[in-house]
C-alpha cells in the first residue's frame, strides 16, 4: 500500500507537500495539487494516509446502513463495499434499517456513538418535501464523520454518492415492453412513502402516457417490500378476466413474487406473460427462466461507494463527487406481439 513517502516520490515533491494536500492546509500550486491527488485517488492507501482524514479518538470503523438485509441486491452491494474495505484494512459495521425512517435515524446516532470514521447510507428518508430535505441536511451537517449516499435519487446533491436514476430506469423498462407490442401492462408498487417507489411508478406511468396507452386501475396494485404480499397482488392481477400480457416488477422482490404467482397459476413466462424487473435474480437465470431486467452492477456500486468514502477521508475538503450508474436492459423475457 502507498505511504506518504511513496506518494511524495511518485509526485516528485516533499512529504510535507503531500501532507498539505491531504489536509488542505498551506499553499500548494494547482499543478502540484493535481499531481498528488491523482496518485492519492488510486485504490491503495496506507492506514496512515486515511488517518489524516479521521477524527482523533475514532474507532477506525466504517458504518453501512441498508434498508433490506435480505434483498440479494443489497447483499451484492455489501460484497463490493467489503472488497474495498478489506484492501484498506478497514472493519465494517453493517446495519439494517428495515425500511424504517425512525430506525435509520436511530442507527445513524448509534454509529455516531460508536465513533465510526465514516458511513455509507442507503436512505429511506422521504426527501421530496423541502422540510424533510432541510431536516436531512441538518442531520448530515451535525455529524462528525462523512457520509456517502448510495442508491438514492440523484437530485439532492447533499454529499458524495453513488446514484441511479430510478425514474428513467422504470421509463426505459416500460418502453421496452411497449416497443415489443405490449399494450396491457401491470405493475405492483413498492410503497406509497418510499421515494424510490414513487420514482419507479412515475416512470412507468409517464412511459404509458407518452405512448398513449391506458393505465387500467386494476393493473396497478399497491404492494410493499414483502414477497408474500406482492405474491398475492400478482396472483390477483393474473386472475383478472383479461389479465395483462406483460408485467413490470419494480424490484427483485416483486420479480420473485411474480414468478411464484405465475408458476402456481400455470402462466408461462416468455409465452403467456412477458416480465421485466429491476435487478438480476440469480436463481431465475440458473433455471433458464425467460425474463428481462434493468441491470445495475450492485458490487460495482458498493466498490464505488467505499472508494468515494476513502477518498473523502483522505481529502476532507475536496469537491463533492458522485457516480451515476448507467441504465442497461438485459435478458430475453419479452415476447414480441
Amino acid at each position: 500500500m502507498l505511504t506518504i513517502k511513496d506518494i511524495a516520490r511518485l509526485a516528485g515533491v516533499s512529504k510535507s507537500t503531500v501532507s498539505r494536500v491531504l489536509n488542505n492546509s498551506g499553499y500548494v500550486s494547482q499543478e502540484t495539487r493535481h499531481r498528488v491527488e491523482n496518485i492519492v485517488k488510486q485504490e491503495s492507501y496506507s492506514p496512515s494516509a486515511i488517518a489524516r482524514g479521521l477524527h482523533k479518538g475514532s474507532s477506525n470503523t466504517i458504518g453501512v446502513i441498508i434498508p433490506e438485509g435480505d434483498n440479494p441486491y443489497f447483499a451484492k452491494i455489501l460484497n463490493g463495499i467489503s472488497e474495498v474495505a478489506d484492501r484498506n484494512n478497514l472493519p465494517v459495521l453493517f446495519c439494517n434499517s428495515q425500511n424504517s425512517e425512525n430506525k435509520e435515524a436511530h442507527l445513524i446516532q448509534m454509529l455516531a456513538q460508536q465513533r465510526v470514521n465514516g458511513a455509507i447510507l442507503s436512505t429511506v428518508a422521504i426527501l421530496d418535501e423541502h422540510k424533510n430535505r432541510s431536516k436531512f441536511k441538518r442531520m448530515l451537517k451535525n455529524l462528525e464523520f462523512p457520509i456517502v449516499l448510495l442508491d438514492v435519487p440523484i437530485q439532492y446533491g447533499l454529499c458524495d454518492g453513488v446514484f441511479f436514476d430510478n425514474y428513467s430506469g422504470a421509463y426505459a423498462a416500460t418502453s421496452k415492453l411497449i416497443e415489443c407490442g405490449h399494450k396491457t401492462i401491470g405493475t405492483i408498487t413498492l410503497s406509497s412513502q418510499l421515494q424510490v417507489s414513487k420514482d419507479r411508478l412515475n416512470g412507468f406511468l409517464q412511459a404509458m402516457q407518452d405512448h398513449q396507452l391506458e393505465v387500467k386501475p386494476e393493473y396497478v396494485l399497491q404492494g410493499n417490500m414483502s414477497i408474500d404480499n406482492n405474491y398475492r397482488c400478482v396472483k390477483q392481477l393474473l386472475s383478472l378476466p383479461e389479465p395483462p400480457t406483460a408485467f413490470f416488477a419494480q424490484n427483485n422482490i416483486s420479480t420473485i413474487a411474480a414468478y411464484r404467482a405465475s408458476n402456481e397459476l400455470g402462466v408461462t413466462w416468455g409465452n403467456q406473460l412477458s416480465c421485466i424487473g429491476f435487478d438480476r435474480v440469480d436463481f431465475l437465470d440458473y433455471l433458464n427462466v425467460p425474463y428481462s431486467y434493468v441491470y445495475r452492477d450492485a458490487e460495482y456500486m458498493g466498490r464505488q461507494a467505499m472508494q468515494l468514502l476513502i477518498n473523502r477521508l483522505c481529502m476532507p475538503r475536496a469537491p463533492r463527487k458522485e457516480c451515476i450508474v448507467p441504465i442497461q436492459i438485459e435478458g430475453s423475457g419479452i415476447k414480441l406481439l
